[in-house]
C-alpha cells in the first residue's frame, strides 16, 4: 500500500535538507522518481539526497549529459534528466537498464517522458511551485511506511 506525506519547504536550503534527511533513511538502493516543472527544485532535492546518503560530490542537473554518476567508496548514484528524450524508445537505446544491473540507487528527473516504462521499487517525489517565489508543496509516495515515519520523525 501506497503512503504519501506533503511536506511544505519555503527555500531552496530547505529543499535540499529535505532530501538530505529522507537520503539518509535510505538504506539500500531506491528507484526515486522526481516530478515537477522547471525551477521546482528537482536538483535542490538530488543534491539533499546524495549528500544524506553520505556522498559528497559536486550534484548538477544532467540536462545535456542525460546522466551523472556521484560516489563514494562503495556507494553509487546514477542521476538522470529525461526532459531532453524525445521518445520513450530512447530510454532503450541510451543503456538505461544496464545501470538497473548496477545495484545503485537511480534518481530520476523528468520521469513522465519514459512513457510507460515499469520503474521498480519507486519512490516519488511531486515538487509544485505555490504563488511565492522560494516555496514548494513536495509530496512523496512510497510504499516503505519507515520512510514516511521517519521523515516525521525528523520534523517534518
Amino acid at each position: 500500500m501506497f503512503m504519501k506525506i506533503t511536506i511544505k519547504t519555503e527555500s531552496p536550503e530547505a529543499t535540499r535538507q529535505l532530501g538530505a534527511d529522507f537520503g539518509s533513511l535510505l538504506g539500500g538502493p531506491r528507484t526515486i522518481l522526481l516530478t515537477g516543472g522547471m525551477g521546482a527544485g528537482k536538483t535542490a532535492v538530488t543534491k539533499g539526497i546524495v549528500e544524506g546518503m553520505g556522498i559528497f560530490d559536486d550534484v548538477s542537473s544532467p540536462t545535456y549529459t542525460l546522466v551523472n554518476a556521484y560516489e563514494d567508496g562503495d556507494k553509487k548514484v546514477y542521476h538522470f534528466d529525461l526532459y531532453r528524450l524525445g521518445d520513450p524508445e530512447e530510454l532503450y537505446e541510451m543503456g538505461f537498464e544496464d545501470y538497473l544491473d548496477e545495484g545503485c540507487s537511480l534518481i530520476i528527473e523528468w520521469p513522465q517522458v519514459a512513457g510507460d516504462y515499469p520503474f521498480a521499487s519507486k519512490i516519488t517525489f511531486a515538487l509544485d511551485q505555490t504563488e511565492k517565489p522560494d516555496e514548494r508543496l513536495i509530496t512523496i509516495e512510497t510504499e516503505e511506511a519507515a520512510i514516511i515515519n521517519g521523515l516525521k520523525e525528523l520534523g517534518w
